[in-house]
């Protein structure tokens, strides 16, 4: 409901999701992403701390194409060395390590 909007819920909710993913479940990283004029969803990846990784484009289900942001999470308890390939793709921050394939 857009009574909600901007209350911080999504936030509170994900973060309990990606404790729970990565302390209980053991998960190497996350990978999430939002179409590239949703500003609401890239606010929440955000404030989750999520990172900007690759930009492309999507099939929609009406068939249009639609630029997409994919957003990583690494766990901050494992040690990861991520492997890129198809560089053409990485929008990655400086601060997310890993070799191009």
């Amino acid at each position: 409901s857009k009574d909600y909007w901007g209350s911080g819920i999504m936030p509170e909710a994900v973060k309990i999701v990606i404790k729970y993913l990565f302390n209980e479940l053991n998960y190497d990283f996350l990978l999430c992403g939002h179409f590239s004029f949703n500003q609401q969803s890239k606010r929440v990846q955000e404030k989750c701390g999520f990172q900007p990784y690759r930009k492309l484009m999507m099939t929609t289900s009406e068939h249009t194409k639609e630029p997409i942001i994919l957003n990583l999470l690494i766990n901050p308890h494992k040690n990861i060395t991520l492997e890129f390939s198809h560089p053409e793709t990485l929008i990655y921050p400086q601060n997310i390590s890993g070799k191009h394939i």
